[in-house]
C-alpha cells in the first residue's frame, strides 16, 4: 500500500505552494459569490380594519385603536417575536 503522505513530507516547499494555491482559489471563489445588496424579504403582516360609524377621531383612538393596538402587539410578541404595530 503506497504511503499517501510521503511526497508531502519529502517536498515541503511544494506542499506549501499547493496549500497557498488552494487558499488563493478559495479567496477568488469567495469574491465571485453572488450577493444581493437588498435581499427580497417578506415580513409577515396582518391588516386589521376597524370602523365605528359616527365616532370622532378621538373616540376611535381611545376606545378602538388603543385597546386593539395593545392586543395586537401582545399577540404578535407571543406568536412571532418582537413586532411593531403600524397604523396607516
Amino acid at each position: 500500500m503506497p504511503n499517501l503522505s510521503k511526497p508531502f513530507i519529502e517536498r515541503p516547499k511544494a506542499t506549501i505552494l499547493l496549500v497557498a494555491g488552494f487558499f488563493g482559489l478559495g479567496v477568488v471563489a469567495y469574491f465571485q459569490l453572488p450577493i444581493s445588496s437588498l435581499p427580497d424579504v417578506d415580513f409577515p403582516t396582518i391588516n386589521v380594519y376597524a370602523t365605528m360609524p359616527g365616532a370622532s377621531a378621538e373616540n376611535m383612538a381611545s376606545s378602538i385603536a388603543g385597546p386593539l393596538e395593545k392586543f395586537m402587539t401582545m399577540w404578535t410578541m407571543l406568536s412571532l417575536g418582537p413586532a411593531k404595530v403600524v397604523w396607516l
